[in-house]
């Protein structure tokens, strides 16, 4: 929460139940996305894994 006031932002949710089909991926601005980490450090956002490894 801290670090989110001294970076002078608002957080934005949607007024609305999130889509059961997938969106097109927007041409501008950005997706701020909050994830679940799996034990394996493993992190998968839309079907891609990623590695939490450094």
């Amino acid at each position: 929460m801290q670090t989110l006031a001294n970076a002078n932002k608002t957080l934005k949710f949607p007024n609305q139940k999130a889509p059961r089909y997938s969106l097109k991926k927007p041409e501008r601005k950005k997706y701020h996305l909050v994830r679940y980490i799996r034990s394996d450090s493993r992190l998968n956002i839309f079907g891609e894994m990623f590695s939490c490894l450094g």
